[in-house]
């Protein structure tokens, strides 16, 4: 597991190696724009 804290909402989280940073935020409820949808 990895932690994971996002600033400046100071949100927390632990997350598999594995799991993507746009997954991460997602799963806090931090959404950004990706135009590539999530493909790099």
């Amino acid at each position: 597991m990895v932690k994971i804290t996002f600033l400046p909402d100071k949100k927390n989280i632990n997350v598999n190696k594995e799991t993507t940073i746009l997954e991460a935020l997602e799963s806090v409820g931090i959404n950004i724009d990706t135009p590539c949808g999530g493909k790099g």
